[in-house]
């Protein structure tokens, strides 16, 4: 069965192409790097919180098979947009570039953290792959962080 660009667009991610002929095609390369970066940021990862008493509660990872896998960034959402709360956002993100095997650890990738306009964006992103050739993220906008206090 063949899909419009259209179709293919509704898809999150982005991480589906349409080839010529309309079918799927898995995308390489750049294109296969950027999606896998992504994924990664918006990954809840295994982590340890705690509650009102101070009891530990396990938070559960998106991916039950990789506990490990992601930058559990989304766990920030609600938090004020302070500048530890960047460098913590930043610090998380380039923490886990490092468990990517895709992802070249020299030269090192860097990561922009900002705030504007009441939102928490994910800019400059420069990751490299194991050849070495940089592979830029476009600028991911996360809306649901307060402005900076």
């Amino acid at each position: 069965m063949a899909f419009s660009a259209a179709e293919a667009s509704y898809i999150w991610g982005g991480d589906l192409a349409i080839a010529p002929n309309g079918d799927f095609v898995v995308l390489t390369g750049a294109a296969a790097l950027q999606q896998r970066v992504i994924q990664l940021i918006m990954t809840n990862a295994m982590d340890v919180a705690y509650g009102p008493l101070g009891n530990k509660i396990s938070l559960l990872p998106d991916d039950l098979f990789n506990p490990t896998y992601g930058s559990s960034v989304r766990r920030l959402i609600g938090k004020n947009a302070t500048q530890a709360l960047l460098d913590e956002i930043q610090a998380r993100i380039l923490a886990a570039f490092t468990t990517d095997p895709n992802i070249a650890t020299s030269p090192a990738p860097s990561v922009n953290v900002s705030a504007a306009g009441g939102h928490v964006v994910i800019n400059e992103i420069t990751v490299y792959d194991t050849s070495g050739k940089p592979v830029v993220i476009p600028t991911q906008a996360i809306p649901v962080f307060s402005a900076v206090s």
